[in-house]
C-alpha cells in the first residue's frame, strides 16, 4: 500500500517546502522591483489566483487519483506515450536538480562562511569567484555532502523522513526572516528599498510585466508536472485539495514577499545595486552583512533560511527520482538512493566549473522545459480522465464548492498561459 502523509499540517509543510526554493529568495523580490513593484505584485497575485492555484489543484488531483508519481501517472490514465512522457519529465528533473544541487551547496558553504566571518572585510565578488569560478574539489565535496544528507532524509520514507523534516524546517525558514526584517527595516535609508519592492510604478506596466509575472508564478509555484503530482499521490482521501492548493500558493508567495522585505531595505540602505540571481545572494548581500551592525547574526540567519529553502525543494527531486526507480525497476529506497545521488553529482559536474553554466542550465531545464511538464499534467487530467471522475476527485472533502467550469478552465484556458510561458522562456533562452 502506498504511504501517505500522516497529518494535514505535515502535508502542507511538505508542499510549501517544495514550492519555496532558492528562486523565491533571489528572484521573486527582484522581479517585483524591476517590473513595477506593487503593480507587479497585483498582477502576480491575480495570476496565482486564476492560473496558479487551479494548476496546483490539477497536479495534486492527478497525483491522488492515480496514486503514482510522474513515472506512472501518465501511463495509468492512458495518455498516449504516457510512459515516455513520465520518463522525459523525470530526466528533465534530474538535469535541473544537478545544477540546483550545486547552488544548494553554495548556500551551505556561505552558511559556514557566515558563522566563521570569512568573507567579512573582503572583496565579496572576488571571494565568490575564488571559490566557485572554475572547478574546485571543495565544491564537489559540498555537493556530495548535500546529496548524502538528502538521501538520508528520503531513505526514511514519506512520514518519518520527508514530512517530519518539512514540519521542522519550513516554520524555521519563516522564523529566520523575522529578525532579518526587523534589522533591515531599522536601517537608515531602508525606506527606499521598501518602495522599490512594494510601491506601484505605473510607468513600468508593459506587456512584458504580465509575461514576467506568468513566468515567475510557474517558476515559484513549482508547476512542472512532477513534484506537486508526486506529493499529491501522498495526500490522504480526507485532504481538501482546493484549500491545500490555496494555502500552498499563499505560503509560497508570502515567503517571496518576506524575502524582499528582508533583503531590499538593507541593500538600498548601503547603496548597493539590487541585481538578481547569484550576484544578489552571494556577492551583494555578504557585502551588506559585513558592513551592517549585527551583520554576523543576520548573515547566519539569512543563509540558514536560503539553505533550508533549497534543501526542502531538493528533497522532492530525490523523492520523484526514487519513485521513478520504484516504478520502472521496482527498486527499494536503499538500492535507488545511492545511485540517484551519484547521478545528480554527475549531472552537477558542468555547473561546478562556472556560475554562468549554472544560469545557462537554469534557463535550459527550468525556464524552458518545466512548463511543458505542467502542460502534460493539465492535458492528462483534463482530457485523459473523464470530467466526472476528475471533478469527483477534486471535490472529495472540499470545504468549498468546485465549479463545473474548473475542468474547462484547465482544458482550454490555462494551457494558453502555459504556451505563453513556454514561448517567453524559449525567447529568453535564445536571446540570452
Amino acid at each position: 500500500m502506498r504511504e501517505t502523509f500522516k497529518t494535514r499540517f505535515g502535508s502542507l509543510m511538505a508542499l510549501v517546502g517544495l514550492a519555496i526554493g532558492l528562486g523565491n529568495i533571489w528572484r521573486f523580490p527582484y522581479m517585483a522591483g524591476l517590473f513595477g513593484g506593487g503593480a507587479f505584485l497585483i498582477i502576480y497575485l491575480a495570476i496565482v489566483g486564476f492560473v496558479g492555484i487551479p494548476a496546483i489543484m490539477a497536479e495534486l488531483t492527478l497525483g491522488r487519483y492515480t496514486r503514482e508519481g510522474p513515472a506512472g501517472a501518465y501511463q495509468k490514465i492512458g495518455m498516449p506515450r504516457g510512459r515516455f512522457v513520465g520518463g522525459l519529465l523525470c530526466f528533465t528533473l534530474l538535469m535541473a536538480s544537478g545544477f540546483y544541487l550545486v547552488v544548494v551547496g553554495w548556500t551551505f558553504f556561505y552558511l559556514g562562511a557566515s558563522i566563521g566571518r570569512t568573507y567579512f572585510g573582503t572583496d565579496t565578488g572576488a571571494y565568490f569567484q575564488a571559490h566557485f569560478q572554475g572547478f574546485h574539489w571543495l565544491s564537489l565535496g559540498i555537493a556530495a555532502l548535500v546529496a548524502a544528507l538528502e538521501s538520508v532524509v528520503v531513505a526514511r520514507g514519506v512520514q518519518r523522513g520527508i514530512e517530519w523534516l518539512n514540519r521542522v524546517l519550513v516554520p524555521l525558514l519563516f522564523l529566520c526572516f523575522i529578525p532579518i526584517m526587523v534589522r533591515s527595516l531599522t536601517l537608515s535609508g531602508s525606506s527606499e528599498g521598501l518602495a522599490f519592492l512594494l510601491i506601484p510604478d505605473v510607468a513600468k506596466l508593459r506587456p512584458q510585466v504580465i509575461l514576467a509575472a506568468l513566468g515567475q508564478a510557474f517558476f515559484s509555484l513549482a508547476l512542472g508536472g512532477h513534484g506537486l503530482l508526486l506529493y499529491g499521490s501522498y495526500l490522504s482521501e480526507s485532504e481538501d485539495i482546493p484549500w491545500t492548493a490555496t494555502k500552498t500558493a499563499l505560503g509560497d508567495t508570502l515567503a517571496g514577499v518576506l524575502a524582499g522585505v528582508a533583503i531590499f531595505p538593507a541593500v538600498f540602505a548601503y547603496g548597493f545595486n539590487p541585481e538578481s540571481g547569484p550576484g544578489l545572494t552571494f556577492v551583494t548581500l555578504p557585502r551588506v552583512f559585513s558592513e551592517m551592525p549585527m551583520g554576523w547574526g543576520v548573515g547566519v540567519l539569512f543563509f540558514l533560511a536560503v539553505f533550508v529553502a533549497g534543501f526542502t525543494s531538493l528533497i522532492n527531486s530525490f523523492e520523484v527520482l526514487y519513485d521513478a526507480c520504484r516504478y520502472y525497476w521496482n527498486w527499494s529506497r536503499r538500492r535507488a538512493l545511492p545511485l540517484i545521488a551519484l547521478g545528480l553529482l554527475v549531472a552537477a559536474i558542468p555547473s561546478l566549473f562556472s556560475p554562468q553554466i549554472v544560469q545557462f542550465n537554469d534557463l535550459l531545464w527550468v525556464t524552458t522545459l518545466f512548463p511543458f511538464g505542467n502542460a502534460m499534467a493539465l492535458l492528462g487530467l483534463g482530457w485523459c480522465v473523464s470530467r466526472g471522475t476528475a471533478l469527483a476527485e477534486v471535490k472529495k472533502n472540499s470545504s468549498a464548492p468546485v465549479p463545473q467550469w474548473w475542468i474547462t478552465w484547465i482544458r482550454y484556458v490555462i494551457p494558453v498561459f502555459v504556451l505563453l510561458v513556454l514561448s517567453y522562456g524559449w525567447w529568453d533562452f535564445f536571446t540570452s
